[in-house]
């Protein structure tokens, strides 16, 4: 039976969790921290007008759309839906979460099954998930369908763990989990293209595992006899691999099956067959000509075009030159370049780099005890390790974002508390029980390596002959010693009397909780700051919100604004005012070809406004014979009728 003090932790957070989420909506109200949010929003509002055809992207998956397209059809604010949508997400992340920490215990507690551990496994938990709350609301605060995809991805992990619980020795199940998976795997795809190559490389390549691992241990019969299994630990149940087969075939059947109408909605629309454009847009995005450089980035571009009204970035795909790395030899080492950055800015992330440094050390700290892991324990940190590396790899292959791996941050949390409870069950951390009837103790038993070996540990001997049991145990040492010369009292105890090395484990022992604590407040840190960083320009944008009256003359004109460096919360305001006001946002211009080159390129694409942010040095320059139509000096924005002259 399983801990109820771990469903009573996980049903006080998801209260905490509703608790804060309510006020933190209203706290967060104007904060924007994406472009990219106005795309699903421009998505939701045409499927809402029935313009189900035009809301069929390339690059845009409709997923998160549709979730939010019912309450903006009852007139509701399209930005408010979206945070309330995620912040309900974030709800069934955390749950889906604290399932999948509960579920661990079927992969450890064949360990130690009655080891009275359960009060600190509780607070093990306890700390794990008030690391996790944290994270989840900074999650919600990105206006972007990851948080969906996280959340389903999570819950499709965890029903392929359900595939290594068919080799448990503790749950001999077979269940059939392939539909399931299938399912859940599909409606990831509408939530976000990725999801197809994931799907398929993963599912696929764990069920080959699963199927090596079938025929290795049992095909193969490399064992003499069943002592010899149960001795080495490999006591598994025997499946057949049809059971393996037939829920592969069946989850990837139910996954075309749901895929298959929105390819063939976007094939139709883009006239080829299409599972997404978003892989062709960012490999270009990456390539020598474009060197990272996004669209409408110091260039103008006409936005008007078959499949995009209001600018550039509704089909990005169609503005850009394809690009490959394997064109020429210069290409592929160019490419090589850019991979080996792409490590280095991952470690840029601060949560992600403090998660690794402490999956590090307790990783070593297995080493160092050298526990044995099971084969339930080994599946499940496969299972982990290969998804964390199949779902980092495909991402790792164009430009990275931070809250592409989250589900990353995620593997690693639970990786992180299960290493913990593996410590506590084998005695690693609590001081083991007594051993009783001249048994070797627990400790021994799971921390070496030849199961003859009795260092630090005498089994009882058996009672000498004529001896009776209620006798006082025979002395072979005198109760007290002289002092051995030169040490002291002080000193910790020689070789002969449990030696530098059991001190240095109970050493080991006291800082393992200093370890925890400190992974726990550091990556809470990194989730409260990264709140901070979300929200810090939530002010501006609600002043921009306040002047929207003032600026109805930009509704349905063309529009440019400069490019100010390092201040990408003007791109977003830029994007947010056509959402608004629904102007033709034609791109940036960067503050320095301002300077140099004036405004010819906006004469020649005929900008009606130009917005100009935070650079009052060359408004008397530039600006000189334009018309001015709105100031706010407090948050530095200025705008200029273009006359073209």
């Amino acid at each position: 039976m399983k801990n109820s003090s771990i469903y009573h932790i996980a049903l006080f957070y998801q209260l905490i969790y509703i608790v804060i989420s309510v006020p933190f909506i209203y706290l967060t109200r104007y904060t924007i921290t994406t472009p990219d949010t106005f795309n699903y929003l421009l998505i939701a509002e045409q499927l809402s007008q029935g313009k189900f055809y035009e809301a069929i992207s390339g690059h845009w998956s409709i997923g998160i759309s549709i979730l939010i397209t019912p309450f903006m059809a009852l007139g509701f604010d399209g930005i408010l839906v979206f945070k309330i949508i995620n912040t309900l997400i974030g709800f069934f992340t955390l749950t889906l979460f604290l399932r999948i920490i509960i579920r661990t215990d079927d992969f450890s507690r064949c360990r130690v099954p009655n080891h009275p551990t359960a009060k600190v496994v509780s607070t093990i938990t306890f700390i794990t998930i008030a690391v996790t709350l944290p994270f989840i609301l900074s999650m919600t605060l990105e206006l972007t369908p990851d948080l969906l995809l996280t959340t389903l991805l999570l819950w499709y992990l965890k029903i392929v763990l359900q595939s290594c619980l068919t080799f448990s020795k503790c749950k001999t199940t077979r269940p059939n989990y392939g539909w399931k998976c299938g399912l859940i795997a599909g409606l990831a795809y509408w939530a976000k293209a990725y999801t197809l190559p994931f799907f398929v490389v993963h599912f696929v390549g764990w069920s080959t595992i699963l199927l090596l691992i079938n025929y290795y241990f049992y095909n193969k019969k490399q064992y003499n006899n069943e002592q010899q299994r149960i001795e080495r630990n490999l006591k598994i149940p025997v499946i057949s691999p049809s059971l393996l087969i037939k829920n592969l075939l069946v989850g990837c059947f139910i996954f075309a099956l749901i895929c298959t109408p929105y390819i063939l909605a976007l094939s139709t629309k883009l006239g080829q067959f299409s599972i997404g454009t978003s892989g062709t847009y960012n490999f270009a995005l990456i390539s020598p000509n474009r060197n990272h450089n996004q669209l409408t980035k110091n260039e103008l571009i006409n936005p008007k075009t078959k499949f995009t009204d209001f600018w550039a970035y509704e089909e990005p795909a169609l503005f850009v030159e394809p690009w490959s790395p394997f064109a020429s030899v210069s290409d592929a080492y160019y490419y090589l370049q850019f991979l080996a950055s792409n490590v280095v800015r991952f470690c840029y992330f601060d949560y992600a780099r403090h998660l690794i440094f402490f999956l590090i050390i307790s990783i070593l700290l297995l080493f160092y005890y050298k526990i044995k892991l099971m084969n339930d324990e080994w599946l499940f940190i496969g299972l982990m390790v290969f998804t964390a590396f199949v779902f980092t790899g495909g991402y790792f292959l164009v430009l990275v974002r931070e809250r592409y791996f989250w589900l990353d941050n995620f593997i690693g949390l639970i990786v992180l508390f299960f290493i913990a409870e593996i410590f506590l069950r084998t005695n690693a951390v609590l001081p083991p029980p007594p051993s009783k009837g001249g048994d070797f103790s627990l400790r021994e038993k799971l921390f070496t390596s030849d199961s003859s070996s009795t260092e630090d540990f005498t089994p009882t001997s058996p009672p000498l002959e004529g001896v009776s049991h209620s006798s006082p145990p025979l002395e072979e040492f005198p109760h007290s010693s002289p002092p051995l010369e030169g040490v002291s009292h002080s000193s910790p105890p020689l070789e002969g009397a449990g030696g530098w090395i059991t001190f240095a484990r109970r050493f080991i022992k006291k800082i393992f909780p200093l370890i925890i604590a400190l992974a726990t407040t550091l990556l809470m840190y990194d989730s409260i700051e990264m709140i901070q960083m979300q929200t810090s320009k939530q002010s501006f944008f609600k002043n921009l919100n306040q002047h929207l009256p003032q600026l109805e003359a930009l509704r349905g004109k063309r529009i440019a604004t400069n490019d100010t460096k390092y201040s990408y919360h003007h791109t977003d305001a830029g994007v947010y005012l056509m959402y608004e006001l629904r102007y033709q946002f034609w791109g940036q211009i960067r503050t320095g070809r301002l300077r140099q080159e004036g405004l010819k390129e906006a004469y020649e694409n005929e900008i009606d406004y130009f917005i100009l942010w935070e650079t009052p040095n060359i408004e008397q320059s530039v600006f000189e014979n334009e018309r001015l139509i709105f100031q706010d000096t407090l948050f530095q924005i200025t705008i200029y009728k273009i006359d073209g002259t």
